[in-house]
């Protein structure tokens, strides 16, 4: 990946999050009567002053890092000394404020409004911004066929790894779409393509055999390089529908299912049954305990992905034509909107129990310093000009804004998080605690994030995340 489009990607990404998680910050300020003496896009030294308006100056800096609120009384997170505060004063004075606040005269209630805003406003953006992307066109398979991947009963005519393209003579492109299709029929008439390319109608009476087969299976997302897996040839789309060793086989119809078989074979070789470009075969791995794991893996991502079943038959997607469709009904936009956002919160809360499983490895679920995000945001450019779309550039924005929210509200010192936990100690105690201890644990936090940033900034450059 280009090291200029890493950069651009940064900037176009994490800086405007930042500036409006600060607008967040601002526009509590205004509201609950904090003075703000400065409004920066950038961090200082100071370029420009833009304007001046309701006391608040709104300038332009050198360091083009996202922004900062600067609120009357306050430096950085802790009270000014009497200096700091005479010069507050003196620009109060010559800006002619009446009634000055600062930050630590403001109540309690107001001082957690003030700090959670900016995540608020971060939350926000992620959600407005997954409303807007199915106005930019959604992800839809609009041509490809299916493949029968299962067979419950003895159907001579038909065999795993067929191609279906029409039931009852019409074309169907998804698993979902061969369900709908044949659901109630007695009979189907299948156009089946062979694997010598010859193409021949099966008349199938669908039965109630295998009406109980669970109508998801085991997508691969990322395969780990130096991994078992990925030594075994897997690789990311494949679809795991069986797990067996010598004495067993389960049908893998989630990843739990896949996760538990693998545990139970500690350096013992498992063989996994893999669907791939309308090819069905078998890969053999062997799980271990590399990098210290508590279990065995073999290093993949995983979820659960949907497959078509109907009267005996099980079939996934193959050949499938993705183009992005636009919507244009709002109600849809934003039943989008709320489903993605609401998969967003259920990953994120089950994302510590999903890498103890090892449903997820470690290493994928690492937290990513700027020079990370600057990576995945620069291969997320590169897909999105690839598909000559913004959907995965905004979609990833979307993650980010929310990412953003989430770790500033984290009860760190120095973090916004950090902040509202002190005001609630002052809430349990009746008193603030003292400003100069406050600010002294505030320097702490922020040298120990500040440490933890450089270390993830260079394990991003050591072993960059790559996207599935």
């Amino acid at each position: 990946m280009d090291f200029i489009i890493a950069v651009f990607a940064f900037f176009i990404v994490l800086i405007p999050l930042v500036i409006i998680h600060e607008l967040g910050h601002l526009v509590a300020a205004k509201s609950v009567g904090i003075t703000v003496l400065e409004f920066g896009i950038g961090i200082p030294p100071r370029a420009v002053k833009l304007f001046t308006r309701d006391g608040t100056e709104y300038t332009l800096n050198w360091i083009p890092l996202g922004g900062f609120v600067r609120p009357y009384g306050e430096d950085f997170m802790s009270p000014k000394d009497s200096e700091g505060l005479q010069e507050d004063l003196s620009e109060i004075e010559e800006r002619g404020i009446e009634n000055p606040k600062s930050v630590f005269e403001a109540g309690p209630l107001a001082r957690i409004w003030f700090f959670a805003a900016g995540a608020i406003f971060n939350v926000i953006t992620a959600f407005l911004l997954l409303f807007l992307l199915p106005f930019l066109g959604l992800p839809e398979i609009v041509d490809g066929n299916v493949a029968i991947l299962n067979i419950s009963g003895d159907v001579e005519e038909l065999a795993v790894g067929d191609v279906i393209t029409h039931v009852n003579g019409e074309k169907v492109i998804t698993g979902a779409e061969f369900s709908d299709v044949a659901e109630g029929q007695s009979e189907l008439v299948l156009t089946v393509q062979r694997d010598d390319g010859t193409t021949e109608d099966v008349l199938f009476t669908p039965t109630t055999e295998g009406d109980d087969v669970p109508n998801t299976r085991v997508l691969v997302l990322a395969v780990l390089e130096d991994s078992p897996a990925k030594e075994a040839g897997l690789q990311p789309d494949d679809l795991i529908f069986e797990a067996s060793d010598a004495d067993t086989t389960v049908s893998t119809s989630t990843a739990d299912d896949l996760v538990n078989f693998t545990q139970k074979h500690d350096e013992v070789p498992m063989t996994l049954t893999v669907f791939r470009d309308g090819e069905i075969f078998d890969l053999e791995v062997v799980p271990n305990r590399d990098n210290s794991e508590d279990v065995p893996r073999i290093g993949i991502s995983i979820t659960d992905a949907e497959i078509g079943v109907t009267g005996g038959i099980s079939v996934a997607n193959n050949d499938s034509v993705v183009e992005f469709v636009p919507v244009t009904d709002i109600g849809e936009a934003f039943d989008f909107a709320v489903d993605r956002f609401q998969f967003m919160v259920v990953e994120t809360v089950t994302l510590p129990s999903r890498v103890i499983q090892g449903v997820i490895p470690a290493s994928q679920a690492r937290p990513v310093s700027p020079v990370g995000i600057g990576q995945i945001a620069g291969e997320t450019v590169e897909r999105s000009q690839e598909e000559n779309n913004p959907f995965p550039l905004i979609g990833f924005a979307a993650v980010i804004s929310f990412a953003l929210a989430l770790t500033n509200l984290l009860p760190i010192p120095a973090l916004d998080g950090g902040r509202i936990l002190f005001v609630l100690v002052e809430l349990l105690r009746g008193k603030p605690l003292a400003p100069e201890r406050e600010a002294i644990i505030h320097f702490i936090g922020f040298a120990f994030l500040f440490a933890l940033i450089i270390v993830f900034a260079v394990w991003d450059i050591v072993d960059p995340i790559v996207l599935p």
